[in-house]
């Protein structure tokens, strides 16, 4: 298991645990998180070995829910992305209505949300930031008003503050496809045109990897997350992500969604073949202080200007790894 404190390592893209839909103690519908505290959400979500998660509500957050939870999380090292769930419309052809979410920045401050949410009117023309719990459990908002005020503000920017995402399974469940079945379909068409990513299931991966699913598809990666509303279903649903764990590297698995996200239970970078991996060199200075290089179990690109010891550190690691072979060709080097 990572720890804390080897999490904090920046090793550039590792394949690392993801959870991008995982609602805490405070979601305010079908919260079964009775008599788990806020520390002892956040323990398990550590104890799961969890790298980043989506933090998410419906519609908008409780007051303190990314000031109280988003803060004892990053504490322990785990990025957050504020996540908020929307029931939208229209409806598919099951009549049932579609989610969708917005997956925000790890970064963003909590102001430029609620102010987008204090913009942000519903189909029954009240204020997402001021539905109230029992509002919330049936209002809802037109796809195309959600995606036309994202587009239209003035406050966030897609893919510097926020990505779109649409579930194709569960409730209001969709797949588009070049069949005209009707309404239900072009409605499919759209909502798959106009978001970033899918959350779904690993049977869904090979259909949003094709990009004759209809005229003009692309590539879209799927997350598999735990939609967990209770203790016990922390850490059921993850994806493996190759990427830094910012919104950057969330980011790039947009555009290489095949070579950079997983669904599966072992680590895709643990090899089954015997092999040295260099976890990290040290250097002791003249001064006393230690200084500690640390490497990515895959590739690693060594960058600096002449003289700043590129060389040297290619030659101690060759010395250490072995000093016999490295004596009898160092001897034979100009």
């Amino acid at each position: 298991m990572t720890t804390t404190k080897e999490k904090q390592i920046n090793r550039g893209s590792e394949w690392r645990k993801w959870d991008l839909h995982l609602h805490s103690p405070k979601t305010f519908l079908a919260n079964e998180y009775s008599g788990c505290s806020v520390d002892d959400f956040v323990n398990e979500v550590v104890s799961k070995d969890i790298a980043a998660v989506g933090l998410t509500n419906y519609f908008h957050f409780a007051d303190d829910e990314l000031d109280d939870i988003r803060k004892k999380l990053e504490a322990k090292s785990i990025v957050v992305f504020p996540n908020l769930e929307f029931r939208t419309q229209p409806k598919n052809k099951d009549n049932e209505e579609m989610h969708t979410h917005i997956v925000f920045s790890d970064k963003i401050p909590k102001a430029k949300i609620e102010g987008f949410l204090g913009r942000l009117k519903m189909v029954d023309d009240k204020y997402c930031k001021d539905l109230t719990v029992e509002e919330i459990k049936t209002t809802s908002i037109a796809f195309d008003t959600l995606k036309s005020a994202l587009e239209q503000d003035k406050e966030i920017t897609h893919l510097e503050d926020y990505i779109l995402v649409a579930c194709p399974r569960g409730d209001g469940s969709y797949r588009p496809s070049n069949k005209d079945d009707g309404r239900g379909n072009n409605l499919a068409v759209v909502i798959d045109k106009k978001t970033d990513a899918l959350f779904g299931k690993k049977e869904d991966v090979e259909f949003f990897l094709k990009t004759d699913r209809y005229d003009g598809a692309k590539q879209k990666p799927v997350f598999f997350c735990s939609d967990a509303h209770k203790k016990e279903n922390i850490g059921t649903g993850f994806t493996w992500i190759k990427a830094d764990v910012t919104f950057e590297g969330l980011k790039q698995t947009l555009y290489e969604p095949e070579e950079r996200v997983k669904i599966q239970e072992r680590n895709p970078g643990d090899s089954k073949t015997d092999r040295v991996i260099i976890d990290s060199v040290s250097y002791k200075h003249t001064s006393g202080s230690k200084s500690v290089v640390y490497f990515n179990r895959d590739l690693n690109s060594i960058i600096g200007v002449r003289g700043s010891g590129k060389s040297t550190l290619l030659k101690n690691l060759a010395r250490k790894i072995d000093f016999t072979q490295f004596g009898a060709k160092d001897k034979k080097s100009p």
